[in-house]
């Protein structure tokens, strides 16, 4: 589905004209003529937000769990397991 839509986009920004830019300037300013190119970039950042969303939240819940992980060490124990 994102493979798809990437090469769909990819198609129509080369037919525009606008495929060997690097960034959104050019791209944006087309997108606002030309209606198929802005309903693309609409669903990309749709999708973009969503799969960012999607990578914090692990990062998210490790944090979480590690935090719970740490509380459940007896330091008394794991300072004295050092010393030895």
């Amino acid at each position: 589905m994102v493979t798809d839509d990437n090469d769909e986009r990819h198609k129509l920004e080369k037919d525009l004209g606008i495929d060997d830019e690097v960034g959104q300037s050019r791209n944006n300013e087309v997108g606002k003529t030309n209606s198929a190119l802005a309903l693309m970039n609409k669903k990309f950042r749709m999708i973009h937000r969503l799969l960012s969303l999607a990578n914090v939240m692990p990062f998210g819940r490790v944090t979480m769990h590690s935090l719970y992980l740490t509380s459940k060490i007896d330091l008394r124990l794991t300072l004295t397991l050092i010393r030895l």
